[in-house]
């Protein structure tokens, strides 16, 4: 309890909420949870409009202590698509913890490693990086003359490479559309419940929206397509 509390006085103390009247929600929230009002700080935190990573995460810290394990993992998700590197590793923590209680695989080491790169890399630098190494690697390759055009040629070339992986990896965070299963549910080889069944998903599976069609969402799971009510996910990212 002391290292939850602890965090929750460094976030009031660091987090950027816009507005004096979210500020002061926000405050409010701290002193409820500190004092043992676990109802009356995640209703102050749910009602915060513009929620950030660190929202998200106190809202997390809430429902788990309320024995609430779903919608805190919901939560914990929430917050680690937007959170810095600091913040980042406790989420994920907290996500590892939740998903072996689940009885749920964790992330792949690509996923993992994607979503890490999102934590460090602004996606619109690694862009300019790579651009600009582009056009670096060209002007030595064609209009510089020296001894040590091999060795900078390498270390562009190099830094195209590194670049344009995690550039690669941040793309393909952002076009991947993650949910969790609310509750035990049928998924179905069309959009429609009678169709044949194709699996069943339970609480806490993570799957994949390709997209919705009349409250349908087609969905990846397990390297399997099908369809699945849409009332029976929570997007995340």
């Amino acid at each position: 309890m002391k290292t939850i509390t602890l965090f929750l006085i460094l976030t009031a103390l660091f987090s950027p909420l816009n507005g004096a009247k979210q500020w002061e929600q926000f405050l409010r929230a701290n002193q409820a949870f500190e004092s043992g009002d676990i109802q009356l700080a995640l209703k102050e935190y749910q009602e915060i409009p513009d929620k950030g990573p660190i929202i998200f995460y106190n809202i997390a810290l809430c429902y788990k202590q309320l024995n609430n394990p779903f919608d805190a993992l919901v939560a914990f998700k929430q917050a680690q698509k937007q959170a810095d590197l600091k913040l980042f590793n406790l989420v994920t923590t907290q996500i590892e913890q939740l998903e072996n209680y689940f009885a749920k695989p964790h992330d792949t080491t690509f996923m993992a490693y994607a979503k890490w790169c999102r934590a460090i890399f602004s996606l619109l630098l690694v862009q300019l990086v790579f651009l600009s190494a582009w056009w670096a690697f060209l002007i030595v390759l064609y209009w510089v003359n020296s001894t040590y055009k091999k060795i900078i040629q390498f270390f562009l070339l190099l830094l195209l490479i590194v670049s344009g992986s995690i550039g690669a990896c941040l793309l393909y965070v952002k076009h991947t559309h993650k949910a969790l299963i609310k509750e035990t549910a049928s998924v179905f080889v069309g959009p429609n419940s009678s169709f044949n069944t194709l699996t069943t998903l339970t609480q806490a599976d993570q799957i994949q929206i390709h997209s919705l069609q009349d409250e349908w969402y087609k969905i990846q799971y397990d390297n399997k397509v099908g369809w699945i009510q849409a009332s029976k996910v929570i997007k995340i990212d």
